[in-house]
C-alpha cells in the first residue's frame, strides 16, 4: 500500500501498489499533493485536481493529464516527454527548467505560467492560452502555436526554429534577440510586439499585423512578408535583403538605415515612410508601389517590374529568384547585430 501526502504529511490517498508506474489516478481531489521526484511514468491523472502540488523533478513521461487543475503547480525541472495534458488549467503555474519535448498543451490554460529555460521541442500548443506567460530562453523548435493566445508573453531569448504560429495573438508580446528562422507567423497578430535584434530569416510572415511592432536590427533577410501588415513598425537598422515584401503595408514605418537589398516591393506602400539612409539598390517595384514624399526610385538603383497582362508569363530572372544589380550598382551589406 502506497499512501499519496500532502505537503504537510497528511495522507490524501492511498494507492494498492508499491509505485506509481501506471498509476491510475483519475478525477482524485489531490491538492497540494507532495510528488517531489515522484516517478509516475504513463500515469493517468486526467479531471485531477493537482493544485498547488509539488511536483518538482517528477518524472511524468508519456503520462495522461488531460483536463488536470494544475493551478499554481510546481513542476520546475518535471520530465514530461511526450505527456498530454490537454484541456488543463496550469495558470500561474511554475513549468520552467522542465525536459517536455513533444508534449501535448493544446486548449490548455496558462495565463501567466512560468515556461522559462524549458526544453518543448515539437510540442503542442494549439489553442492554448499563454497570455501574460514568461518562457525566457525555452527551446521550442518545430512547436506548434496554431490560433494560440500569446499576448503580453515574454519569450526573450527563445529557440523558435521552424515553430508555428498561425493566426496565434501575440500582441505586445516580448519576443527580443528570439531564433525565430524559418518560423510560420502567417495571419497571426503581432501588434506592437518587441522584436528587436530578433533573428527572423525566412519566416514566414504572410498577411501578419506587425503594426507599431519594433523591429529594430532584427534580421528578416529572405523573410516572406507578402501582405504584411507593418503601418508604423520601427525597422530602424533591420536587414530585409531579398526579402518579399509586396503589397505590405509600410506607410508611416521607420526604414532609416535599414537593408532592402534586392527586396521585392510590388505593391508595397511606403507612403510617409522614413527612408533615411535605407539601402535600397536593386529592390524591385512596379507602378502600384508607393513611395514616399520627393522618393525618386529610378535614382536609387531599384528596378521597375514590368506589368504583366492576362496570361503572360514572365522571363524575368528576378521573379524567379535569380536577382541582377543594375550595370555598376554596388549592394552595401548589412551590419549584423551582436
Amino acid at each position: 500500500m502506497l499512501a499519496i501526502r500532502n505537503q504537510n504529511g497528511n495522507v490524501l490517498l492511498e494507492v494498492d501498489a508499491d509505485n506509481l508506474l501506471y498509476a491510475d489516478l483519475q478525477n482524485k481531489d489531490l491538492r497540494s499533493a507532495n510528488f517531489s521526484t515522484a516517478v509516475l511514468f504513463k500515469a493517468n491523472l486526467s479531471g485531477t485536481n493537482l493544485s498547488n502540488a509539488d511536483m518538482r523533478g517528477a518524472n511524468l513521461a508519456n503520462a495522461t493529464l488531460e483536463g488536470t487543475n494544475l493551478n499554481r503547480a510546481t513542476m520546475k525541472g518535471a520530465k514530461l516527454e511526450g505527456a498530454s495534458l490537454k484541456g488543463s488549467n496550469a495558470t500561474q503555474a511554475n513549468l520552467s527548467n522542465m525536459h517536455a519535448p513533444q508534449s501535448d498543451w493544446s486548449d490548455a490554460v496558462m495565463v501567466k505560467a512560468d515556461l522559462s529555460q524549458s526544453d518543448f521541442a515539437s510540442a503542442n500548443f494549439q489553442g492554448s492560452n499563454l497570455e501574460g506567460c514568461e518562457m525566457y530562453e525555452s527551446k521550442i523548435p518545430h512547436a506548434n502555436f496554431t490560433g494560440a493566445k500569446l499576448v503580453k508573453a515574454k519569450l526573450l531569448k527563445v529557440q523558435a526554429q521552424s515553430a508555428c504560429f498561425h493566426e496565434a495573438d501575440l500582441e505586445k508580446a516580448e519576443l527580443e534577440t528570439a531564433q525565430l528562422g524559418w518560423a510560420d507567423f502567417t495571419k497571426a497578430s503581432m501588434k506592437g510586439a518587441l522584436l528587436r535584434n530578433a533573428k527572423l530569416n525566412s519566416a514566414i510572415l504572410v498577411e501578419t499585423c506587425m503594426k507599431e511592432a519594433s523591429l529594430n536590427q532584427a534580421i528578416l533577410e529572405g523573410a516572406n512578408l507578402e501582405g504584411a501588415n507593418l503601418e508604423g513598425a520601427s525597422l530602424f537598422q533591420a536587414n530585409l535583403t531579398q526579402a518579399n515584401l509586396r503589397r505590405a503595408n509600410l506607410s508611416r514605418a521607420n526604414l532609416s538605415g535599414a537593408f532592402l537589398n534586392l527586396a521585392h516591393l510590388e505593391g508595397a506602400n511606403l507612403e510617409k515612410a522614413d527612408v533615411q539612409g535605407i539601402n535600397i539598390r536593386g529592390a524591385r517595384y512596379d507602378e502600384d508601389t508607393i513611395f514616399p514624399a520627393g522618393f525618386a526610385p529610378d535614382q536609387r538603383g531599384l528596378i521597375l517590374t514590368p506589368k504583366l497582362q492576362d496570361g503572360e508569363v514572365s522571363s524575368d530572372p528576378a521573379l524567379a529568384g535569380t536577382m541582377e544589380l543594375p550595370a555598376g550598382a554596388a549592394v552595401q551589406q548589412p551590419h549584423q547585430p551582436s
